[in-house]
């Protein structure tokens, strides 16, 4: 799937926020106000999609847009924001972030 830039932002903050089982409103709105309208797609269709072809775009993705420090930098304050945004940034979400940082710096 070629998905722009801002997109896949779109996805990875939706994939992100239901790491821990809860799509909270905050994390919602920052997907939905902070983002241009073709990026509020990307819940439904992450809604569609099974585990492993949610992985694969979030591979590709990373292979695609993540090709320099300062763009891995951009992904992973996006991703704190996004953590943050229900005001708790518990332990599935850090190992998330764990997983991601690892392996956006090992491409």
């Amino acid at each position: 799937m070629d998905l722009s830039k801002e997109q896949y932002k779109a996805f990875l903050l939706t994939y992100s926020s239901n790491v821990d089982y809860n799509f909270s409103s905050p994390e919602k709105d920052i997907i939905e106000t902070q983002l241009s309208g073709d990026c509020r797609d990307m819940i439904s269709l992450f809604n569609t999609m099974n585990e492993h072809e949610r992985l694969q775009i979030l591979v590709e993705g990373a292979l695609k847009y993540l090709t320099s420090d300062a763009a891995i930098d951009e992904f992973e304050q996006a991703l704190n924001k996004q953590f943050l945004a229900d005001g708790k940034y518990c332990r599935f979400e850090r190992s998330f972030f764990k997983y991601y940082s690892a392996l956006t710096h090992a491409m």
